[in-house]
């Protein structure tokens, strides 16, 4: 019987995920380099479920080739982490008169132009910086949904619910929901484990992992597999949409810690 060993400090390891106090100002765009689509996804994302304000959403150099040569730019949130993208962006649109936000996980950025730094580094960068926005963002609204994930976002009591939930993801090919698709970055390229999503083809034999909100757009894809013969299994995540590829991440961070993964 195959049995997934967990680490002896198990519980320790949740210590590592925390949020930071930061805030930010008013902006309109969020730009994202690579590996670092989770906290831009989840900073956008939280913005318009809790603030009710449209966010631009768009990779560096979509913004760079196809958005600031030809429109006037509101404040800016940069989330970059690559030394070669983190230098475009500050040698290259203070020129441009771009001001706003960067947001990375280098530890030291020089800046030139109007840009306030903000610097998260260590282990899980990208899943602290997301759970750090995701904190600031419902710190600034009182509705009951801000409330609950201000509660959720505490994960000091949270290893039997994670450590109940990993035990599904043993072994397999992962095929992650629409909402839980900006964990990808994290977990195939920070963590190494084979991602796909709904849009992907060829699958083998998944582990699709999905959420409430997007739970009939999972089992149709769950029935074509399964009617063409693939041994499918099932994972559904029963948080807010907002946490759930953050909880996502940290489980395949545990995951990655554990003896028989």
């Amino acid at each position: 019987m195959f049995l997934l060993q967990f680490p002896e400090d198990g519980p320790d390891v949740i210590r590592k995920f925390s949020s930071s106090k930061l805030s930010l100002g008013n902006f309109g765009v969020v730009v994202y380099g690579v590996g670092m689509d989770l906290p831009a996804y989840t900073l956008s994302r939280a913005v318009v479920a809790l603030l009710g304000r449209t966010v631009k959403t768009m990779s560096l150099y979509d913004f760079a080739f196809l958005d600031s040569p030809y429109v006037d730019q509101e404040d800016v949130v940069f989330m970059v982490s690559d030394e070669a993208e983190v230098r475009e962006v500050v040698d290259n649109y203070h020129v441009l008169g771009v001001k706003g936000y960067l947001l990375t996980c280098l530890k030291e950025v020089k800046v030139r132009g109007d840009f306030k730094v903000t610097t998260l580094h260590g282990e899980a960068c990208q899943v602290n910086m997301a759970l750090s926005l995701l904190s600031w963002v419902s710190s600034t609204s009182e509705t009951p949904r801000a409330r609950r994930l201000r509660e959720e976002l505490n994960l000091s009591d949270s290893w039997d619910w994670f450590s109940d939930k990993i035990t599904a993801l043993r072994g397999g090919e992962y095929v992650l929901s629409p909402v839980l698709q900006p964990a990808r970055s994290v977990i195939q390229s920070e963590l190494g484990f084979p991602v796909k999503t709904f849009y992907d083809k060829y699958f083998s034999d998944p582990i699709v992992i999905y959420t409430g909100v997007d739970s009939m757009t999972a089992r149709r894809l769950i029935f074509k597999l399964r009617s063409e013969g693939k041994n499918v299994r099932e994972l559904q995540l029963n948080t807010d949409p907002l946490t759930a590829p953050i909880y996502l991440s940290i489980m395949f961070y545990i995951l990655k810690n554990s003896s028989g993964s």
